[in-house]
């Protein structure tokens, strides 16, 4: 039943999504403390600005 949350409905033109176990506790752990997620892929891109911010970090510059 993905998408069907009455209390927290998904916004206008957002389509629920299949996530791995480990990003949805990390979703989850970010909305709550309402925190902006830093990550180096693009599996969180869909949820940005509508559940939390997203800072979307370029791996390369760390090597």
């Amino acid at each position: 039943m993905q998408g069907k949350l009455t209390e927290l409905p998904l916004p206008p033109n957002i389509s629920a999504r299949n996530m791995g176990k480990n990003d949805l506790w990390i979703a989850a752990a970010a909305h709550i403390i309402q925190a902006t997620l830093l990550t180096t892929d693009k599996d969180f891109l869909h949820l940005d600005k509508h559940f939390f911010d997203i800072e979307l970090l370029d791996i390369q510059l760390f090597m």
